[in-house]
């Protein structure tokens, strides 16, 4: 019985993780900008979770503290790497019945260990993610009696569905001129296989991004030497400047995750996220353009693999220590002839495109 309480805690977090994993339109710009979201992402640590808030104390959520490294710490010589972060992850919800719930998460990194590459603009920075407010709903069958059970689709999979809205909090969004971000998703769940020991999850999410520009652009009182008095660079009536870095207008992301139960306490996890951003700039094709170029919507794309082993070291499952190693990099290599491998990085480990955490969270 221990083992299918436990298992049931999954379905519900594996149905969470993609539906709060696409409302982050802040970090998925490039691998380079969410370094520092590394540890603090809802989506990476194997909490088992309460099914339900008690009657006296309706809210739940979680802290979680979070130690990463990245990968480049580890390479030796000159082009050695290293930096470590540490975040602070705070989540509310609020379960308003019948399958739905509310949902406020807040992450903050603090950069202690800088290099060449992250740190030179900003040494040992704090950061502060995009404030998010989900909304989730998994549909529910009540009985006569009041008793709620998951409606399933045929195959007994699991169905849910969610809205977040993501305010600018963060530097970064603030620099792409972002007002805020709406992501509507989807997810199916299969929980059951093995009795109740792996449980599957696939989700779909599009992100659309509501922005000032089209462009980043920072404020002349901050940057007066990078703009000439009349200059075409400056926009927004002459106060701010446009950096040249395109803005994302949407993205389409897709999540696959799968949990193993070895025990009711010890979990392992793996997920693999890809992003499809599209630039609000249109590039058509001239005279000079180039044969290999493709015209169109400027794109990005980033994948994430993470695979992570986390265990409860209380009956009530409340204190976790989790183990993750997260490597978000784009899809292609360099010279965009073969796929990387998504769940670490094999061809630049100075990158930093792989990071490792180890993160203790309390639920309540």
């Amino acid at each position: 019985m221990a083992r299918h309480c436990a298992a049931r805690r999954w379905v519900k977090r594996l149905l969470t993780v993609p539906l709060l994993l696409v409302a982050m339109p802040g970090v998925a710009q490039s691998p380079a900008g969410m370094r520092a979201d590394l540890a603090s992402e809802p989506e990476d640590d194997t909490a088992k979770r309460r099914q339900r808030p008690s009657d006296a104390f309706p809210l739940t959520g979680d802290v979680r503290l979070d130690n990463t490294v990245g990968l480049g710490t580890f390479v030796p010589g000159e082009a050695r790497r290293a930096s470590y972060d540490l975040g602070l992850f705070l989540r509310a919800a609020l379960a308003l019945g019948h399958g739905v719930s509310l949902a406020a998460l807040q992450t903050v990194s603090k950069n202690l260990v800088t290099n060449v590459d992250s740190g030179a603009a900003r040494p040992y920075d704090t950061v502060f993610g995009d404030t998010l407010l989900t909304t989730s709903w998994s549909p529910q069958q009540v009985g006569a009696d009041g008793s709620a059970r998951p409606w399933l689709l045929p195959g007994g999979l699991k169905v849910a569905a969610g809205l977040a809205l993501a305010l600018p909090t963060s530097r970064a969004s603030r620099f792409q001129t972002r007002l805020f971000a709406l992501t509507p998703s989807v997810s199916l769940g299969k929980p059951d296989w093995l009795g109740g020991r792996l449980a599957v999850s696939y989700a779909l999410g599009f992100t659309k991004n509501f922005n000032r520009l089209t462009t980043s652009a920072v404020d002349t009182v901050n940057f007066p030497s990078l703009a000439r008095p009349e200059g075409p660079e400056l926009v927004a009536g002459q106060t701010e400047i446009a950096t040249g870095a395109l803005n994302t207008s949407f993205a389409v992301r897709n999540t696959l995750a799968v949990t193993w139960l070895p025990t009711p306490r010890l979990s392992v996890g793996l997920t693999y996220v890809l992003y499809n951003n599209f630039k609000y700039n249109d590039f058509s094709a001239d005279a000079w353009t180039s044969a290999n170029a493709k015209p169109g919507n400027g794109r990005a794309d980033l994948q994430w693999g993470m695979v992570a082993v986390g265990y409860s070291f209380d009956p009530d499952q409340q204190w976790t220590l989790s183990a993750l190693a997260l490597t978000a990099s784009p899809p292609w290599s360099a010279d965009n002839r073969t796929l990387r491998f998504p769940f670490f990085d094999f061809r630049s480990a100075a990158d930093n495109y792989t990071g490792f955490s180890l993160s203790v969270s309390r639920a309540f």
